[in-house]
């Protein structure tokens, strides 16, 4: 492997002098660092003070309809006596270098552990490389295309290693819809589709065969990321066959996968309780088949199939944002833990 880095080049960019990776100064001479580090009481210590003045920013700005931009001042940069401290909201797309040409796992984990942890920052060590290289006008290139990309998951989702497409739902989990579907049986060939189910982070809607099903060809037009449990092979696809003219354009996150990479194995109700979820009694035992059973009850006129069928999908969509959110954490950890520090994810505005 080719490290794009260039070993000749003493970094003597600000961000990369005064970092966040343990609340003092990182001493730099050339490529080679040392961090110091914080002891784990001063962390627990800045850590407590902050996070009770976080609770009463959210406490106002829930009352008095702040917006998270109202507290800019919440930057990297003004939190330098905790910088050990990660954001409570943070997004990590602005810190990814891998979807750029020439740059592999490695070569990423060798930027941010020699303090280049932005694309500002990989954009001014770019500068001194050689003009005439071909390496720097591809990357150059590409990374002018990310930053005028911003805001766009689908042009991310596309460059993203499949592996690495969680990375994605931080920064657009306010257009973030988690997707499960019920059917009449497993190939869309000779089945149906009976409900949908689509959450947006705070409110379920249902999709209902017969009744507005149809309506969810639009309804889905108003969101950037999808994530399901296996919807790579059941959902999206049986959709597809479904809807003729229904053509995902949004980026998507299978957490089948993302499950497996963190060594959890089996279906969706399986893992569940391997991250601290737990259904109501009345549908924790209840699997695909009884889903089936509802709607032909349902279709014979109970008047309690339907209601049990959609809590039965209302669990499965809200139960994917729980791990995604764990997932997410976990991985990120893993990265972290590669690196040998905190990395500075950035504060991600608007969401809450």
């Amino acid at each position: 492997m080719q490290d794009i880095l260039n070993p000749n080049i003493e970094y003597r960019n600000s961000k990369q002098i005064q970092n966040w990776s343990c609340g003092l100064p990182t001493l730099r001479a050339g490529p080679q660092s040392r961090i110091l580090k914080c002891s784990k009481q001063k962390i627990n210590q800045e850590y407590q003070a902050f996070s009770v003045s976080i609770i009463w920013i959210l406490v106002i700005r829930n009352c008095f309809g702040f917006r998270a931009s109202d507290f800019e001042f919440l930057t990297p940069c003004s939190m330098l006596h905790a910088p050990c401290l990660k954001p409570l909201l943070y997004g990590m797309l602005e810190n990814t270098f891998i979807h750029l040409p020439h740059i592999g796992p490695r070569t990423e984990i060798d930027l941010w552990r020699r303090g280049i942890l932005s694309w500002d920052d990989l954009e001014l060590h770019l500068k001194d490389w050689p003009e005439n290289t071909e390496r720097r006008r591809l990357i150059t290139r590409q990374l002018h295309e990310s930053i005028n990309s911003r805001g766009q998951a689908a042009y991310f989702y596309n460059l993203l290693p499949s592996s690495e497409r969680w990375r994605l739902y931080r920064d657009f989990q306010d257009r973030c819809g988690f997707l499960d579907i019920e059917t009449t049986g497993i190939s869309s060939y000779d089945h149906e589709i009976t409900v949908i189910g689509l959450y947006d982070g705070l409110q379920t809607h249902h999709f209902i065969n017969g009744e507005n099903l149809e309506e969810f060809e639009n309804a889905v037009e108003d969101y950037d990321l999808l994530i399901t449990f296996n919807g790579s092979r059941f959902d999206l696809p049986f959709l597809t066959s479904f809807f003729p003219n229904l053509r995902f354009r949004q980026a998507h996150i299978d957490l089948l996968h993302v499950a497996r990479r963190l060594g959890y194995r089996g279906g969706l109700k399986r893992i569940e309780p391997l991250f601290g979820i737990f259904r109501d009694s009345e549908i924790q035992e209840m699997s695909g088949y009884e889903a089936v059973v509802l709607w032909h009850e349902h279709l014979g006129g109970s008047p309690d199939a339907l209601p049990t069928l959609l809590k039965y999908n209302e669990a499965d969509v809200v139960n994917l944002k729980t791990i995604m959110e764990i997932a997410w954490e976990q991985l990120q950890q893993e990265l972290e833990n590669e690196v040998g520090r905190l990395l500075p994810f950035n504060l991600v505005n608007g969401k809450s």
